[in-house]
């Protein structure tokens, strides 16, 4: 499995399948750097750079994830969600970030600050006020839940919001710090989104759907 980003237009970051990550220089055609967490042995899932690309942020199939210093290749900080990040990002407006973006199989996407090793829980939908004037309706048996469907989230350009999309292919816009849901755009066909991200200069916002 192969996921990452071109920095300067001469380095690509490659997560692999045995846990390693191969940094690769397109200049020389050769690899720069390999970086290896003896703790993990699991399938990478996706791969960060930071702003400057001075780190890394490197998720795993065995629920972690963890925080590199690129130069000298020393581990940062390392953390264990509770479940598999299928997609992870640091946040693109800090220098040195220790805050991430996180997007778990089967719960919500969640903010992790290594700092202070906290995660927070954003929001996949906006909450329905109850209709006060509608009659009582009779109670039905209840029925399974449908599986839980993997929402997707990036960071702006500034890195002071989160974009959501999620199952009901909507576009919630977020302020993490204070958690509370600024705004929702629908996205044409209403079919759950499955990728969303940012242009370079973040006037445009590119979204994946079913």
């Amino acid at each position: 499995h192969i996921d990452g980003y071109i920095l300067h237009l001469f380095y690509l970051l490659a997560g692999c399948a045995d846990g390693g990550c191969v940094i690769f220089d397109f200049e020389t055609r050769g690899i720069a750097k390999e970086i290896r967490d003896i703790d993990c042995s699991a399938a990478i899932t996706s791969v960060s750079w930071s702003k400057y690309g001075h780190r890394l942020l490197v998720s795993a199939a065995d629920k972690s994830l963890t925080l590199w210093d690129v130069s000298t290749g020393e581990k940062i900080a390392r953390t264990i969600l509770q479940q598999t990040p299928l997609q992870a990002r640091l946040n693109p407006g800090l220098t040195s970030p220790s805050l991430c973006l996180a997007c778990p199989l089967s719960s919500a996407p969640m903010i992790v600050d290594f700092d202070i090793d906290c995660t927070t829980l954003l929001p996949v939908a906006v909450p329905e006020m109850p209709d006060v004037l509608a009659p009582p309706q009779r109670s039905k048996c209840p029925e399974s839940n449908p599986p839980f469907s993997p929402a997707a989230a990036c960071f702006n350009k500034c890195g002071d919001l989160v974009y959501i999309g999620n199952s009901k292919g909507e576009i919630l816009v977020i302020d993490y710090k204070s958690v509370r849901v600024l705004a929702l755009v629908p996205v044409s066909g209403a079919a759950p989104v499955k990728n969303i991200v940012f242009s370079r200069n973040g006037q445009y916002l590119l979204t994946n759907s079913h």
